[in-house]
């Protein structure tokens, strides 16, 4: 069943669609709920303002011109008013959890007295003057509900959506409305209401359509003054009033606000669990588990993402969706013995919406710690170049731990976190220069995302899955590279050789060899990295080990000095070379700066253990 969606903008005339519905769908789907759409759908966001601009005449109107109701009670009235009562008692307990009591002096802190001044006020700054023309001009009041009505669908059922002076038209159409037309919910934002500006409207409260109006639901913040600080329960009891903290008056920043896309949700499709409609959890292959791991940390970023940033959201959950769109496209691509190693092949859902229950108890936390060095220090999609707050990339990292993390031992998610965020901060402080942030350094073209991260969700995978069927000796199998690729990098470099087995990257020989064969070609690919994908591989080793003794578990610190000197006498030797044959050329200078790096890597790595270093660390902006 599609739904009718009609909204009515506040002054300032006709409000874009991706200041209100794009909010309004971000809260749906946060709630679990499918997101209005309008190629199925229907919205109307209905204009008027032309009708306020330039008031003509005189203010009075004949009875004709009036916009005669089409309500009047009866006595299924008193049935209906009970039947209304217990919805709106179901919608007050559901809005309960986001009511907001405002702290300190705002407007709703004013006497009456002082209200009325307030209203004098306010309606002569700027353009809500609007308001002023459509309150004292009956001519005016009445060809603005006749262009309203006229916009309005003959549809059987509504949701009428209505900001600041949208409410005011709203509330003065609900007994002129078609006969036939019910409204499943008036959603009023930022209604100013509360005004004595508004006393004509005072019969509502005793002659109310109840049984043509479910629900009506307010939301406002006690200091927009537009609201006057206050609800419109106290003058209208049928509406249920909802108190957030926007700091805003605008269209845009009500609708982001998760209550609303809740209520909205709620009154469309009840009340859901947000995967109820998902299908339950499958096993898949081990070989999937990083891929997945990579999904579940984007999925927790989008889940802790502020409602205030909707549009970062939208584009972000686009880019989740087409980057899995591309991984299955890949899988689509491979031959045959390289899909039958891997078994089923996850769906665009499995990675958008179950990819951390997929991966839950996969890993022990020695394991899960350089996975989740790799994930937090990394761009989430590559290669879309999405900006991520630190403090919103641990929030969600914490989220991921809370989903996928084995039960075991007593260390907090949030404190495993922290000490990913942190070591993290201290590896870019040591290797990067003025102390800029390491995940700020992308590869374009397709190129590695400075090694540890990797070029994108999918453009490993073709060669992951041949490394998978068939492992080889060096790291080109997975490459250094790709999602799959950077973390398996990571793993070797740092000794967690276990999570190969997850991985799939276990030679025929055992475990044990391909561990050993790995190690030794990921010595040889630090030697030939560029500086800044070099740069990042190893701040994710130095991260990594700072972590696991900051945390008490085993250190794997002698194998990652072992992996690095390794490669920083390969890289002495080639850098002699070099500067035999090709003295101050540009590789020669480039080939001195890799050695600088391994050399002061080494250098952090040989520091006294983190866990005695107090100095305090903060997260800082990106």
């Amino acid at each position: 069943m599609s739904n009718t969606i009609v909204y009515i903008h506040g002054v300032g005339g006709v409000t874009p669609l991706e200041d209100w519905l794009d909010p309004l769908n971000v809260g749906l789907v946060q709630a679990g709920h499918s997101p209005i759409d309008p190629t199925y759908d229907t919205v109307v966001p209905v204009t008027y303002q032309s009708l306020l601009m330039r008031p003509t005449g005189s203010s009075r109107t004949t009875r004709t011109d009036e916009v005669k109701e089409t309500w009047e009670g009866s006595d299924a009235t008193e049935d209906a008013a009970r039947r209304y009562a217990v919805t709106q008692e179901d919608n007050a307990q559901f809005l309960r959890q986001w009511s907001h009591r405002a702290r300190g002096v705002h407007f709703g802190h004013s006497p009456q007295g002082v209200n009325t001044t307030l209203t004098s006020v306010v309606t002569r700054v700027g353009d809500l003057t609007e308001a002023k023309i459509y309150a004292n001009h009956r001519s005016v009041r009445a060809s603005v509900m006749r262009e309203v009505l006229e916009q309005i669908p003959a549809s059987d059922e509504i949701v009428v959506v209505a900001h600041s002076l949208g409410s005011v038209i709203a509330a003065d159409l609900l007994t002129r409305l078609p006969e036939r037309t019910r409204v499943r919910a008036l959603v009023t934002l930022g209604s100013p209401l509360a005004s004595d500006m508004w006393k004509r409207l005072r019969s509502l409260a005793t002659d109310f359509p109840y049984d043509r109006v479910d629900a009506w639901i307010n939301v406002f913040d006690p200091r927009d003054a537009v609201t006057y600080g206050r609800g419109v329960a106290a003058r209208f009891p049928m509406a249920v009033d909802v108190s957030v903290d926007i700091r805003s008056h605008s269209v845009r920043a009500y609708a982001s606000h998760p209550a609303v896309g809740a209520l909205l949700g709620h009154q469309l499709y009840g009340q859901r669990d947000a995967h109820a409609d998902l299908p339950p959890a499958r096993q898949l292959g081990e070989g999937w588990h990083l891929q997945l791991l990579g999904f579940a940390y984007a999925e927790q970023l989008s889940r802790t993402c502020q409602a205030k940033k909707f549009s970062w959201r939208k584009r972000f959950d686009t880019a989740r969706r087409i980057s899995a769109t591309r991984v299955i496209e890949e899988v689509e691509q491979a031959d045959d013995s390289a899909r039958a190693d891997l078994g089923a092949t996850p769906s665009v859902t499995d990675f958008v919406d179950r990819a951390s229950d997929l991966v839950r108890d996969v890993w022990s936390d020695d394991d899960l710690l350089p996975l989740a060095v790799s994930r937090y220090a990394s761009s989430p999609l590559p290669p879309f170049d999405i900006a991520v707050d630190p403090k919103h990339r641990l929030e969600a990292l914490t989220a991921l731990l809370n989903r996928v993390r084995r039960r075991q031992g007593s260390i907090s998610d949030l404190e495993f976190a922290t000490a990913v965020a942190t070591s993290v901060e201290h590896a870019q402080d040591a290797l990067t220069p003025d102390r800029r942030r390491w995940w700020g350094y992308l590869v374009g073209g397709g190129a590695v995302l400075l090694a540890l991260t990797g070029v994108g969700l999918w453009a490993v995978l073709p060669t992951a899955l041949a490394g998978a069927a068939a492992i080889t000796a060096t790291l080109a199998a997975f490459g250094p590279g790709g999602m799959v690729g950077g973390m398996l990098t990571l793993v070797l470099a740092t000794g967690a050789g276990t999570a190969l087995v997850s991985a799939g990257a276990v030679a025929a020989t055992g475990e044990r060899d391909a561990a050993v064969e790995f190690r030794l070609a990921v010595a040889g690919a630090l030697t030939q990295m560029r500086v800044e994908e070099l740069r990042g591989l190893l701040v994710g080793i130095v991260a990594v080990i700072r972590a696991q003794e900051a945390l008490g578990m085993a250190t794997t610190r002698p194998h990652a000095m072992e992996v690095l000197l390794d490669a920083q006498a390969r890289l002495a030797q080639e850098l002699h070379l070099h500067t035999v044959v090709a003295p101050k050329r540009p590789g020669t200078k480039e080939m001195a700066e890799r050695a600088d790096l391994l050399h002061r890597a080494i250098e952090v790595l040989t520091e006294a253990d983190p866990a005695d270093d107090t100095r305090p660390v903060t997260i800082s902006p990106a």
